[in-house]
C-alpha cells in the first residue's frame, strides 16, 4: 500500500515518523523512513562569508524545494529522529529530566563558532569526561584557543588526555575549575575529573520517578481509512495549526 502525502509538506511524514517511533509501530516506522529517504536530501552546506574566507559547514535537510539554504524548522523536526533511540523516548525527555547534570563537570567557554564540540559527555565508568573538538570556521584551523571545564570534585587530581596522549597545556583556576589549551582542530580529550553519579544524589529529589507499574507507552494502532485521508491530502490539507485563513 503506497505512502500517501504530497512531499512538499514534509512534516506530515516526519511527525509520524517520530509518533510511530515513540508508540513502537515498527512497521509504520520502516515505511516513513523509507518514504522520507526518497525526498529528505540531507546534506553540508557552506553558511559562512566566502568572500571574507570564512566558512561554516552546516547540515541539514533540503526536501528537494531548490533553495539555497535549508528550511530550519523541518530540518530540526527531522534531526529528532537521531535523538529518540526507542519508544517512549520522546515521553521520557519531557517527563525524566536528567537532573545529574547541575552537578556533573561542565564545559565552558568553548570558542564558538571557531571551534566546536561534536561530543561532551561525562563517562561514569572511567569518571572521566569525554570531548571531541572540531573547526567550525576552517579559516581559523590552527589558531591557539582556551576552554573551561567547571564543577570539578577537586581540579588538584585532574589529569588530561588530547588524542590519546598526556596533555600538560592546563591550569587550575580554583578548586573546581580548570582551564585547557589547544589549537582549533579535530581532537579528543579524556580528562579525568574523578567525578561519580552518585556525587550529585542532592539532585535526584527533583527528578520524576518512572512508576514501577506505569503503563507502557505503546499504543493499539488501527488501520487508517485510505480513502479518507486520501481525500484530505488532495485537497491540500495539513496540520491545522499550519494552515493559513
Amino acid at each position: 500500500m503506497p505512502v500517501l502525502g504530497p512531499t512538499s509538506q514534509p512534516r506530515l511524514f516526519t511527525i509520524g515518523l517520530l509518533l510511530a517511533r515513540e508508540f513502537g509501530d515498527h512497521t509504520t516506522e520502516r515505511r516513513l523512513t523509507r518514504k522520507l529517504a526518497r525526498f529528505e536530501n540531507g546534506r553540508y552546506f557552506d553558511a559562512g562569508d566566502a568572500a571574507a574566507g570564512q566558512y561554516e559547514e552546516e547540515f541539514g535537510y533540503f526536501f528537494n524545494f531548490d533553495e539555497a539554504y535549508p528550511r530550519a524548522q523541518e530540518t530540526a523536526l527531522l534531526m529528532v529522529r537521531d535523538l529518540l533511540d526507542g519508544e517512549g523516548e520522546w515521553h521520557r525527555a519531557f517527563n525524566e529530566s536528567d537532573a545529574e547534570k547541575f552537578a556533573a563537570p561542565t564545559v565552558e567557554g568553548v570558542d564558538y563558532p571557531r571551534m566546536g564540540l561534536a561530543t561532551a559527555w561525562n563517562d561514569p565508568g572511567s569518571a572521566s569526561l569525554e570531548l571531541e573538538t572540531y573547526v567550525a570556521t576552517r579559516s581559523n584551523r590552527g589558531s591557539p584557543t582556551r576552554f573551561r571545564v567547571t564543577r570539578l570534585p577537586d581540579s588538584g587530581a585532574v589529569s588530561v588526555m588530547r588524542d590519546g596522549a598526556e596533555h600538560g597545556d592546563w591550569k587550575a583556576l580554583g578548586s573546581d575549575t580548570i582551564e585547557i589549551g589547544t589549537e582549533i582542530g579535530d581532537h579528543t580529550f579524556r580528562i579525568h575529573t574523578g567525578y561519580r553519579l552518585d556525587a550529585s544524589a542532592a539532585f535526584r529529589e527533583h527528578t520524576p520517578s518512572r512508576r514501577a507499574n506505569a503503563p507502557s507507552t505503546a499504543m493499539n494502532l488501527r488501520p487508517i481509512d485510505l480513502t479518507t485521508a486520501g481525500a484530505t491530502f488532495a485537497g491540500g490539507g495539513g496540520c491545522p495549526c499550519c494552515v493559513g485563513p
